[in-house]
């Protein structure tokens, strides 16, 4: 299931100001006692331009439902705690980062 979102956040990561400099798109994991932490940061054009762009197109995101949904089924089932964070520098969107953590040993 990580796999999904990360694929999904890498894709929405392309969309990119070329105004930026060189596109970013970063991905790291982190073992801890009693969690898995994946993060993936981006400094595309930010969540709610990218949905402003893709209304304007008419073009409905399905992968969005999709990994929404996916997202809602994680929380709900395995105490997955999702945080995303929409980046902002001079009070315009500078991307987004999204921290998955996953819960593994003992303890769950």
């Amino acid at each position: 299931m990580p796999h999904c979102i990360f694929k999904y956040r890498i894709s929405i990561g392309r969309n990119y100001d070329e105004s930026k400099g060189e596109q970013l798109v970063q991905v790291t994991a982190t073992i801890t006692p009693a969690h898995l932490v994946m993060t993936i940061e981006d400094n595309g054009i930010g969540r709610k331009t990218a949905m402003e762009l893709q209304r304007l197109a008419g073009y409905t995101s399905t992968s969005s439902l999709i990994t929404e949904e996916r997202l809602r089924l994680m929380k709900s089932e395995e105490a997955v705690l999702i945080t995303i964070i929409d980046k902002v520098e001079n009070g315009e969107a500078s991307g987004t980062i999204v921290v998955l953590s996953i819960p593994h040993g003992a303890d769950r």
